[in-house]
């Protein structure tokens, strides 16, 4: 016996997937027509700034990251002539789910296709306009590589500085520990120092005033 869905309910749905649907094609960058388009980094930087400010920076990292893998073996796959490089939707949630990193998936020539029953995200500018492909995957790997190589640096900073600071208060408790042992030391020594006499002899002979 098959369960019906609420009315109501389904309608949800159907509105969910319209409004992704509808953010899709907003977000959907313009048409590059000239190469010179394609080169520019601002638009890339610009994505990478969203990332991190939706992202902490260990996630942001990682989507920097697996953006970078993708578009590196999708052109690599295209200079040794092997087949179209095909990506799985499965594969880039974390991706979709950032409108940043989405948004730079895209502007780096990825769309949805559906192919055998899978949805699956391809290059289409390939057969028809290969060079702005090239150029838009060169650009955006460029771009990638000094953001990722920049926040590794900034993480590995903020891991040394907590470190510090972690140490501090260790630190300043074995300073402590040696200026205590410093005082007894002094004290040990001043102890093992010959006795002097406290009261000096007068010279005033006794009797006389």
């Amino acid at each position: 016996m098959s369960l019906l869905i609420p009315s109501n309910e389904s309608d949800k749905r159907e509105q969910a997937l319209k409004a992704a649907q509808s953010r899709m094609s907003r977000s959907r960058p313009p048409r590059i027509l000239r190469i010179e388009e394609a080169h520019d980094k601002v638009a890339f930087l610009q994505h990478v700034n969203r990332i991190r400010g939706a992202k902490a920076a260990p996630e942001a990292l990682k989507n920097l990251e697996l953006l970078h893998t993708i578009a590196s073996d999708t052109l690599k796959a295209y200079n040794d002539m092997k087949p179209e490089r095909r990506v799985k939707q499965s594969k880039v949630l974390d991706i979709l789910d950032c409108e940043g990193s989405r948004d730079l998936f895209l502007k780096m020539g990825f769309r949805k296709r559906t192919i055998e029953m899978q949805e699956l995200y391809t290059i289409a500018s390939f057969a028809g306009r290969p060079q702005i492909a090239v150029a838009l995957l060169s650009t955006a790997i460029s771009v990638l590589e000094t953001e990722i190589v920049r926040l590794r640096e900034e993480e590995q900073a903020r891991k040394d500085r907590a470190e510090r600071e972690r140490l501090a208060p260790l630190g300043a408790k074995e300073q402590a520990l040696r200026n205590i042992e410093d005082d007894r030391r002094r004290v040990r020594n001043r102890e093992k120092a010959p006795v002097e006499s406290r009261f000096t002899t007068s010279s005033v002979p006794l009797g006389t005033k």
